[in-house]
């Protein structure tokens, strides 16, 4: 097994050491470490609650322990590393049809951007 320390700088083991639980940090670790995830894009995910949206958050411990060693040693994504659950549009409550379909087209990016490096569209 590789070390993880020149692949994340300092400030993202701060970031990291701050999770609330090992697997959250885990996850989180592994994420940076695929996706080459600056310390800004990182402090961005957590802040976004990127670990609790996804769908593994919701699976059993022994699920998600194996999933997350699947990505450190296979570099394998599930689908419940990638599709989230729910997609959270922030609308004012009394919101215009042009409104919800700006809110709806900036989830459809900000979506696109963190699965940037997963898929390829064509």
């Amino acid at each position: 097994m590789s070390t993880v320390s020149p692949l994340l700088s300092g400030s993202h083991f701060i970031e990291l050491i701050a999770l609330d639980t090992p697997l959250k940090c885990q996850f989180y670790t592994e994420m940076c470490k695929i996706e080459l995830r600056s310390v800004r894009d990182l402090r961005r995910k957590i802040e976004g609650v990127l670990y609790e949206r996804t769908a593994i958050s919701k699976q059993p411990y022994k699920v998600i322990k194996k999933e997350l060693n699947d990505l450190q040693t296979k570099k394998k994504f599930s689908e419940h590393l990638v599709f989230k659950d729910p997609y959270i549009l922030d609308l004012p409550s009394n919101f215009s049809e042009k409104t919800l379909e700006n809110a709806s087209i900036d989830e459809l990016c900000q979506f696109l951007q963190e699965i940037r490096d997963r898929f390829l569209f064509y």
